[in-house]
């Protein structure tokens, strides 16, 4: 039913930063097998780690930045995740910088 779902997507408790930054480090472990790699669930997470990220207090954001950083940059530059995954990821990357510690982006580009 879809009434009865978009119900329960909005009573489900919010994610944390924190939650976010394990389950996309969970889902996009460094070295896996491209073909594992579940891009739903990446691409629901990475909506997820948008809408945490503006929310969160900067400095929790800073102090998990860098791990949050490498996951990203795997998901774009990894070649094996869709357009609209590496555009997202592309997003939440420029979010984190916004938010973060905007110094950081230097290094990884």
């Amino acid at each position: 039913e879809a009434g009865g779902c978009a119900r329960l997507r909005w009573t489900r408790r919010m994610a944390t930063f924190q939650d976010v930054n394990a389950r996309l480090n969970d889902l996009v472990p460094n070295g896996g097998d491209a073909r594992a790699m579940d891009q739903t669930a990446v691409f629901a997470s990475l909506a997820d780690a948008q809408l945490c990220l503006r929310r969160t207090d900067p400095e929790v954001v800073r102090a998990a930045q860098r791990t949050l950083e490498d996951v990203l940059l795997r998901i774009t530059c990894g070649g094996w995740a869709g357009p609209a995954v590496r555009r997202s990821a592309s997003d939440v990357l420029s979010t984190l910088f916004s938010v973060g510690n905007p110094v950081a982006m230097y290094s990884c580009i």
